[in-house]
């Protein structure tokens, strides 16, 4: 829709890029609308790896009609579809110029922007290696409509005909909206009746379908699993035990499963898996049970599979730290410990674990050496001695992210004191999950 001409600001004293309407485009109502659209949306974008904009020129010669031009940086260098033309780009040299576009999309994201045309021609390669997103002049900012839409859900998918499938919320179904924006409309609904909590991770195939994860009340995503949905009467059925499907170009499904990732054959004609699964990725992170970690693995068109390696909680070993510094390792066994929390007569520790796939907690008798797992039902974490010495503990037993209290000394069954939809509070590395209520009380306050 536009002419780029190198210019020069003689005012600034600087070189610049000149973007104009070219052809009849000048006198189209819905061609300036976007040109115009084009420069607002850019004004609002000021980020490295985006091409900036310098101003916004109207101007009319004399008998001649008018032209309305951007003044754009100029960015010097090649574009990615030049480069990629050249040869191979090496894993050493792709790998930032995906991490920049990805930088640059997400900051436009953030501002309710989408670029809609992202392909290597709008890509610039400086001679210092930094990567510059240009042209987002077909790019729409997402109006805000009122409505139910989106409280950190986990996953969206963007269909083949300009509509994105998301999970609303931790604990709804599904729903599917227009990329320009409008009224949501929900495509499913938990059901009850068969303990489910949540659709997360809506994934397309090739034929329109979505694949999502069905999870239900008990021990996380052990329990979940992979569902089929026809997005136009949102009827789904369920395929197999697992969680966040994702198709392969070779015909095969990714999932992840108690603790490990494993592919399995899926015939596109038939809708049905066509074979066994079997592990892949032995060395991949985990999910977590509870949905809230970043994602490792994604599957590439081509049919690869890019993940992060290693364990995202590595195993640990129990330590005292004394106040001058000097560490004293405890004899218990080496395991991936989310949490640790000592009692307040600091005889025993309580600690969570991802074991398997599955967080649960550990008791550690500090004076005898000795640990046990309590018998407390379905998935549970984030363990805290209250001054009486009982242990609260998050728990998903039910699909709510619900806090319970138990009397260890008495062996009393646990009293749970919050229940219901819960605020996941991110935490940044293997440290500690956190939840909190919206009702919550201060810790005195508990019964």
């Amino acid at each position: 829709m536009g002419e780029v001409y190198r210019a020069r600001d003689s005012k600034l004293n600087r070189d610049v890029a000149i973007k104009v309407l070219s052809g009849a485009y000048p006198t189209d109502p819905e061609r300036l609308s976007r040109f115009h659209r084009e420069a607002q949306l850019l004004a609002s974008l000021n980020h490295r790896y985006i091409a900036q904009i310098y101003g916004f020129e109207d101007f009319q010669s004399v008998g001649q009609p008018a032209v309305s031009a951007l003044v754009l940086e100029l960015v010097e260098g090649q574009s990615l579809a030049e480069r990629i033309a050249q040869g191979a780009v090496p894993l050493e040299e792709s790998l930032p110029i995906a991490r920049q576009v990805a930088t640059a999309l997400a900051a436009a994201h953030e501002r309710g922007i989408i670029h809609r045309d992202l392909k290597p021609a709008n890509i610039m390669l400086t001679p210092t290696g930094t990567a510059k997103v240009l042209d987002f002049g077909i790019a729409k900012a997402l109006a805000v409509h009122p409505g139910p839409d989106v409280r950190g859900g986990p996953g969206a998918a963007w269909t083949g005909d300009g509509r994105i499938v998301f999970s609303r919320t931790w604990l709804s179904g599904l729903s599917i909206v227009s990329e320009d924006g409008g009224q949501p409309t929900v495509l499913t609904t938990p059901d009850p009746a068969q303990q489910e909590i949540g659709h997360w991770w809506p994934s397309m195939l090739p034929d329109g379908h979505i694949l999502f994860t069905v999870v239900t009340a008990g021990t996380g995503l052990n329990d979940a699993r992979i569902a089929l949905l026809d997005p136009e009467d949102g009827t789904y059925r369920v395929l197999f035990p697992g969680a966040r499907a994702s198709w392969m170009a070779s015909g095969h499904l990714v999932f992840y499963r108690t603790g490990r990732y494993q592919v399995v054959p899926f015939d596109l004609s038939t809708m049905q898996v066509a074979g066994e699964s079997y592990p892949v990725l032995e060395d991949a992170q985990e999910l977590d049970p509870s949905g809230d970690w970043p994602q490792p693995v994604a599957a590439a068109p081509g049919g690869a599979l890019a993940y992060l390696a290693g364990p995202y909680v590595p195993p640990s070993r129990l330590t005292w730290i004394d106040p001058a510094g000097a560490r004293t390792t405890l004899a218990f066994a080496e395991r991936p410990f989310v949490s640790v929390k000592l009692s307040p007569d600091g005889r025993r520790a309580a600690a969570a674990s991802l074991e398997g796939g599955r967080l649960l907690i550990r008791l550690f008798d500090l004076d005898r050496g000795t640990e046990q797992v309590p018998p407390v039902a379905g998935m549970n974490w984030n363990p805290v001695w209250l001054a009486d010495g009982r242990l609260s503990f998050t728990s998903m037993r039910k699909g709510d992210f619900d806090v319970y209290v138990k009397d260890l000394d008495r062996g009393s069954s646990e009293t749970a004191v919050l229940t219901g939809p819960a605020i996941p509070i991110r935490s940044r590395g293997p440290v500690t999950v956190d939840w909190c209520s919206r009702a919550l009380n201060p810790m005195a306050r508990i019964p």
